[in-house]
């Protein structure tokens, strides 16, 4: 039993291993303007929802843009685009 054990636990952690190399493996692509300016909205409604004051919401918008660009495996931001509007 115990080496049942020992051998499930050594093919999790290969499996796990497989698959963070994989992940470290993908090379990040720049989003498009388009889908960054989708992401940038739907973090503006999370602010609102989430009572993010006007004072914090740069900081708030460009780490939420991040997490879904890292999620979605592109390149994060160093700052947030200037909107035309």
């Amino acid at each position: 039993m115990k080496n049942m054990k020992k051998s499930v636990l050594v093919m999790l952690f290969t499996v796990f291993s497989i698959s963070s190399q994989a992940n470290d493996d993908v090379e990040l692509t720049e989003a498009s303007a388009s889908y960054i300016q989708m992401v940038i909205e739907a973090c503006k409604e999370y602010a609102v929802e989430d009572g993010i004051d006007t004072t914090d919401l740069s900081g708030y918008l460009l780490n939420c843009v991040n997490d879904d660009l890292e999620e979605n495996d592109f390149k994060p931001l160093t700052s947030l685009p200037v909107s035309g509007n």
